[in-house]
């Protein structure tokens, strides 16, 4: 005798995965929320930092570093004193 069976289309079977995955993809979003959210409050305090170095008379920016996933600091803030005379052509790089 013949045996039935059950075939789903991609769409029902995206479904079920779907569902059976939804706490995994809650937790997935949680974290990938927290993590944008922690990055975005270090960055708001890193540009206060360049600001109030700009308050100071320097030529302040925020940089990322290259290949910055493989360190565990990759922000770089760099300021150069508007006063020293030496360094003027780096002020252009901060506008």
């Amino acid at each position: 005798m013949p045996t039935a069976t059950h075939h789903t289309t991609n769409l029902q079977a995206s479904e079920v995965s779907a569902d059976s995955d939804s706490k995994e993809a809650e937790a997935a979003s949680a974290a990938r929320d927290t993590i944008l959210g922690e990055r975005l409050c270090k960055v708001t305090v890193e540009l206060d930092r360049v600001m109030a170095a700009r308050e100071a008379n320097y030529s302040a920016g925020l940089y990322s570093m290259m290949h910055s996933s493989k360190m565990a600091k990759h922000d770089l803030l760099v300021g150069i004193p508007k006063e020293r005379e030496e360094w003027t052509a780096l002020h252009d790089l901060f506008v």
